[in-house]
């Protein structure tokens, strides 16, 4: 009777995980047109927290999973430093003043620390090699339908006033964020009067990003059609350049060239082709201007300047949401204050000792991932996580690449599956 009552609890556990899992892949690059549309357009309840919710009900099944001892826990590296900038945060309100209190540390924690909890979660979790598989078509069918739909987007707002998208919940405004309030319908290239394509994200950096790390999914995946996957590398690597976000350009070349750094005549090619583009792209001025774009890139350089100054002068940081993403919902419209690089953010959140924790985690990551692609040359989860990472730790030398959750805690639920240490006990597997 135990032995019955234990195999049903297990058998439920596994499908609670599986489906709570499922529903993060199938929605998160949907995730900011649909709470758009569902909020602002039909006036549905708030949904923004449901990813939380199911990362919340993963959370419980890892703990069950490690209570039964259904997974193992290996404090490895990677663990204790992810420990160590968890601390680091939760003790914050010991060491700083937060100004808005509770709910400063909150939307601190929130941004900075999602996509490592999801990792951890994620390393406790059992899937199966075909669970795995469904997972990432699910993933690789919902990342296309946002690529289809940006590319229809875009060709219909150079037809049509873009305003058209408030028709959808969106703000009517452009180039703006207003926390609490809808997504404005699009961000225009500095001094250009063009929208940058967007989709389905919250904006074109965002969507880049996602791009830059999907492009990585769609080279290593198995099991799809071939020829769909070839139509949906071929829609997003003519989607990334459309949202003129030279980020997430660099940091796609960057996972490109390593990732094939054993095949030198393949990241030369990779090396070459990005030249050529960006020489070309410089000699024409109507280019120039968008790719270089002086304000654009003036502000940057003098905001990372700043913040290096706010690390000398706070070298134990100023506190959560001092700087980044979630200094926007503090501070007036325009006037937060955004490092352009994600180190330099948690440089000025919590110093240098949490800076330096966060570097080594993701070089930790980055290393054992090589290794294990080395050691296991036909692990894709292994393949399409060190593609990701390298991509997005590159954008994050320009610009607040972790910020989007959707790209994220895809990408750190990757990660988890192949850092994780809790393959099912022999027992479990009889059950």
């Amino acid at each position: 009777m135990v032995n019955l009552y234990s195999t049903s609890v297990f058998k439920l556990s596994r499908g609670i995980q599986y489906y709570a899992t499922w529903v993060l892949f199938a929605f998160l690059p949907l995730h900011a047109l649909l709470v758009t549309f569902l909020n602002y357009r039909l006036g549905a309840p708030n949904i923004i927290a449901w990813k939380e919710v199911a990362l919340l009900i993963l959370a419980c099944v890892a703990l069950w999973n490690v209570v039964t001892k259904k997974t193992k826990i290996k404090l490895d590296l990677t663990t204790w430093l992810i420990l160590a900038y968890l601390a680091l945060g939760v003790l914050s309100p010991v060491f700083h003043n937060y100004e808005y209190g509770l709910k400063q540390w909150i939307y601190g924690m929130r941004f900075d620390y999602a996509f490592l909890i999801t990792f951890l979660i994620f390393r406790h979790l059992v899937f199966s090699e075909e669970e795995k598989n469904r997972l990432i078509k699910t993933l690789i069918i919902s990342g296309t339908l946002s690529v289809v739909y940006g590319i229809l987007s875009f060709l219909t707002l150079l037809i049509v006033d873009p305003s058209i998208l408030t028709n959808l919940g969106f703000r009517n405004d452009w180039s703006t964020f207003r926390p609490g309030e809808a997504l404005a319908f699009c961000q225009k290239i500095e001094n250009q009067n063009l929208c940058r394509l967007q989709s389905t994200f919250s904006g074109p950096n965002q969507y880049g990003m996602f791009l830059a790390v999907f492009s990585g999914v769609l080279l290593y995946a198995r099991g799809m059609n071939t020829r769909f996957r070839i139509v949906a590398t071929a829609l997003t690597l003519i989607s990334l350049p459309l949202t003129f976000s030279r980020t997430a350009i660099i940091g796609l070349a960057t996972a490109v060239v390593f990732t094939f750094k054993k095949t030198f005549k393949y990241a030369a090619i990779a090396v070459c082709c990005v030249a050529m583009v960006a020489i070309t792209a410089l000699a024409i001025e109507p280019l120039r201007n968008i790719i270089i774009r002086p304000a654009s890139t003036g502000g940057h350089l003098a905001n990372m300047k700043l913040a290096v100054e706010r690390i000398v002068e706070h070298p134990f940081g100023m506190g959560l949401a001092s700087a980044g993403p979630a200094n926007s919902y503090f501070s007036e419209p325009g006037r937060a204050f955004h490092p352009e690089n994600w180190y330099l953010q948690v440089g000025v959140e919590l110093g240098w000792i949490g800076m330096s924790v966060f570097i080594a985690i993701i070089l930790t990551m980055i290393k054992e991932l090589f290794a294990t692609v080395r050691r296991e040359p036909e692990n894709l989860i292994a393949k399409i996580g060190l593609f990701g990472l390298i991509a997005i730790s590159t954008g994050a030398l320009f610009l607040h690449s972790f910020e989007d959750s959707a790209t994220t805690i895809l990408l750190f639920a990757l990660l988890g599956q192949d850092f994780g240490f809790g393959p099912l006990l022999r027992k479990s597997m009889a059950l």
